[in-house]
């Protein structure tokens, strides 16, 4: 089996009046889309559209990135008052986009992103930087204890790992250090 191939348009005018939109390849999130404005400009090239189609033969693969590109075709053929022919997608295109334009949006039903409060914003820098705080405390005693547990020679480890990392700490990052 073939892997499968970057998503494409293709076009043709079967009669003066329909455009044909033949998607071929996989048109999933995983590839880079082709926008709608090809599909736009090949309609703006012929004004006497008034149907566009569509042909899916070399469709090997969609998800939700297709159905986003056709809604977005869809408003745009609304604009021209375009009449979109969807019998040549997929049956569970058809469904889904069914689905999605069934029942028009409601004006002021999304939501506007709001900008959070001063106090808000305040109070979350405030607790982060507590949050960072109390590590670097945890961190700082954690270090006393251990340093406190070598000095009085209760500290478990073995000298060779001790002196190796004071040479890597040591002498081999002179270079690096000499250089900046």
């Amino acid at each position: 089996m073939h892997p499968p191939g970057p998503p494409e348009l293709r076009f043709q005018q079967p009669t003066t009046d329909t455009v044909c939109v033949e998607l071929v390849g996989s048109w999933t999130m995983e590839a880079e889309l082709p926008a709608t404005t090809g599909v736009v400009q090949q309609l703006g090239t012929a004004p006497q559209v008034r149907r566009l189609t569509f042909e899916t033969q070399g469709l090997q693969a969609w998800d939700r990135v297709l159905l986003t590109f056709l809604l977005k075709l869809d408003a745009f053929c609304a604009q021209k008052n375009i009449a979109i022919d969807r019998a040549g997608l997929p049956p569970g295109a058809q469904g889904l986009l069914r689905l999605a334009t069934a029942v028009p949006e409601r004006t002021g039903a999304r939501r506007e992103a709001m900008r959070e409060p001063l106090l808000a914003r305040i109070g979350k820098v405030a607790m982060a930087a507590r949050q960072e705080a109390m590590e670097l405390l945890s961190f700082l005693g954690q270090a006393t204890l251990a340093f406190g547990a070598l000095l009085r020679g209760r500290a478990r480890y073995q000298r060779a790992d001790l002196l190796l990392l004071i040479q890597e700490c040591g002498v081999q990052v002179l270079p690096i250090v000499i250089t900046h």
